[in-house]
């Protein structure tokens, strides 16, 4: 020992656990890719409704409001053809709700 100090050295010993025996580094890469394209494929999803809500112009609607609801495809006469009713009402707000 040099100064009379007393060197330590440092020896790290591991047991093995299940998973880092029964590593497969090949089969790995293949999960790490795969959690990759998932979590892209998630982000693109958000980045879509991020951008979609940007265009909704949201609506409050108070009690006695008069509103027309959108006909649909069912609710049309097929006789009457384009010249059907596109638009049904007017309905009245009875409640609120509140979010």
């Amino acid at each position: 020992m040099v100064y009379r100090i007393e060197a330590v050295i440092l020896v790290e010993i591991r047991d093995l656990t299940f998973k880092i025996a029964n590593l497969n580094l090949n089969q790995n890469k293949g999960n790490l890719r795969t959690s990759f394209y998932h979590l892209r494929d998630v982000a693109l999803k958000r980045k879509i409704i991020v951008r979609y809500n940007k265009k909704v112009i949201p609506h409050i609607f108070q009690e006695d409001d008069l509103l027309l609801c959108k006909a649909s495809v069912n609710g049309k006469n097929n006789h009457q053809g384009k010249l059907a009713k596109n638009w049904e009402g007017p309905y009245r707000v009875i409640t609120k709700n509140e979010k």
